[in-house]
């Protein structure tokens, strides 16, 4: 609600705000544990975490900004490869 993502009759006006602020929160609290690792992030068990605490919208969210971050990445890696 603090980032105002909704119009005053319940509508979202932009989703991708929307989801972006949801991965945003649910990494958060991820990452907040005190056991917590970045080496662990996408293994099995960090995995598994992640998908305890989201929605499967949220994962299916999740993996389309996977896809897209490793499209950037992959051309990124490639430019500086010239």
């Amino acid at each position: 609600m603090r980032e105002n993502l909704f119009h005053e009759d319940g509508n979202i006006p932009d989703i991708d705000k929307l989801l972006n602020q949801l991965l945003r929160t649910r990494l958060l609290r991820f990452i907040k544990s005190r056991n917590f690792d970045i080496n662990e992030l996408f293994t099995p068990a960090g995995m598994n975490t992640l998908k305890a605490i989201s929605a499967p919208s949220e994962l299916r969210e999740f993996k389309e900004l996977l896809i897209l971050l490793r499209k950037n990445l992959d051309s990124t890696i490639k430019s500086l490869s010239n």
